[in-house]
């Protein structure tokens, strides 16, 4: 088979198993481009008249004459052996690895060719001389020489460049990977990439559908968290959820970095969680601290953890007087103080009540009196005689009475003040511990792992 066509059909060949073995695009570097071509054409430096044998003409003279065309470097072995002193000189010189791979790929490529034609190769050289050919049949084979069946290959070989040129920038996998768009693509897609993978999906939430492009950041095989760069939020895709998961290569990288804290304290830890993309967070305090978590209220917890936060929580020490001890006065005497004071008040409006109904008696007597010394009509005197009497039988509230009064007075008085007296050594007593409590608390501090992710810049 000519060069050309070991040159378009090694292209080919190792631009589709290159992506599919290495991820590779030779596509996207001339040094891959060259490697092939290269690569391609070496196996025949065993012949003095192919581009490769012109141009290492001694090499090629003395293979030709010990070995032959088509026998050593037409072997698995000798491409083995090849490949392996290409890979430490690459290794040596430009400290990597990189080209080895394609440098394999694209000579086997010629051998592959070489098995089309009538005579075929020996690729277990020099183990065995018995040659190796992919097509039975010795008419179909291509003949040397045989100029229509070489153009019509290398026809063939050009459009199919041409055709899988789409395939070769994005890879076989990636090109497989967004055929199906499905998690469990999108995962296979993740592991095997090297870029930060921007995901076209097509999420369901209950009757409603979005549609939006997010950076995938964490991938499983049914699952996957996505990071929205504009509005710093996370999107998770599921299997039930997640209709559609296109990854495209963007060509930018991420990082996620692990920062460990060590008794900060919790504003410190506010300012290292500022303007952060959260992908985890392991918090403990060394007393009980205060968390308020966007949209919640506060709460009181000694240990937090969280994965992929939208916004950062907000730490905080315990106000001092959520741990200290109120004081409640004791008002269990006022059950007693208002039964006394009912008993006073009933006492009290009695001996007024009686003391104004003598009074009153007092102020009728005299003149009634001085009527019925006056009265001539028997039955008339008669009826103001026994007015007075009844006037008369009307006396004030009695000293006892009076006295109970001034007992129930004195008794509220001092129930009150004994109450009044226990509640403040009770209140000095609570302010005391609570004095003695803030002298003793130590500052909050916290420790713990904080992970978040990093985007390299747009070009």
């Amino acid at each position: 088979m000519k060069a050309p066509n070991h040159i378009a059909g090694g292209t080919v060949f190792t631009g589709l198993f290159s992506s599919l073995f290495f991820g590779v695009n030779i596509l996207a570097s001339p040094a891959h481009l060259i490697t092939t071509a290269v690569a391609s054409l070496l196996p025949d430096i065993d012949h003095t008249k192919s581009p490769v044998g012109r141009a290492a003409y001694p090499i090629a003279r003395y293979l030709n004459r010990r070995f032959g065309h088509r026998t050593l470097t037409h072997g698995i072995p000798c491409m083995l052996i090849s490949t392996l002193v290409f890979a430490l000189f690459e290794q040596v010189f430009a400290g990597s690895t990189a080209l080895a791979g394609t440098y394999a790929v694209a000579y086997f490529s010629h051998l592959i060719l070489d098995m089309f034609t009538l005579q075929g190769i020996p690729m277990l050289y020099p183990f065995s001389k018995n040659p190796f050919v992919l097509i039975g049949n010795p008419e179909v084979r291509i003949r040397s020489g045989d100029l229509r069946k070489e153009a019509t290959i290398f026809c063939l070989f050009i459009a199919a460049g041409f055709t899988m040129k789409p395939l070769f920038e994005k890879g076989f996998w990636t090109t497989y990977n967004q055929q199906f768009a499905t998690l469990k693509h999108l995962y296979s897609e993740f592991t095997k990439s090297d870029d930060l993978l921007a995901v076209e999906y097509i999420q369901t939430h209950g009757l409603r559908t979005v549609t939006d492009t997010a950076y995938c950041i964490q991938a499983k095989y049914n699952a996957a968290w996505l990071l929205d760069e504009e509005t710093g939020k996370w999107v998770h895709l599921t299997y039930e959820n997640c209709r559609r998961s296109f990854p495209i290569h963007t060509g930018r990288t991420f990082d996620i970095v692990t920062q460990t804290l060590i008794n900060v304290s919790p504003d410190s830890l506010n300012r290292a969680l500022q303007g952060r993309t959260l992908l985890s967070l392991e918090i403990q305090g060394n007393q009980p601290f205060q968390i308020t978590e966007p949209n919640r209220y506060p709460r009181t917890t000694q240990n937090y953890t969280a994965e992929h936060l939208d916004s950062p929580p907000l730490f905080a020490e315990i106000p001092a007087q959520e741990g200290e001890e109120t004081f409640i006065p004791d008002l269990s005497y006022i059950a007693q103080v208002n039964a006394l004071q009912i008993e006073r008040n009933r006492l009290k409006a009695d001996i007024e009540q009686r003391q104004k109904a003598y009074n009153a008696a007092q102020h009728q007597l005299p003149p009634l009196r001085a009527a019925y010394a006056n009265e001539a009509d028997p039955a008339r005197a008669r009826a103001l005689f026994l007015e007075i009497q009844n006037l008369e039988a009307v006396k004030p509230p009695s000293d006892a009475e009076r006295e109970r009064l001034a007992a129930l007075e004195i008794r509220i008085q001092q129930i009150e003040e004994e109450n009044r007296l226990r509640n403040e050594a009770k209140r000095k007593e609570i302010e005391l511990r609570n004095q003695l409590r803030r002298l003793d608390q130590q500052p909050t501090r916290l420790t713990g792992i904080i992970s978040y992710v990093v985007l390299s810049p747009q070009a």
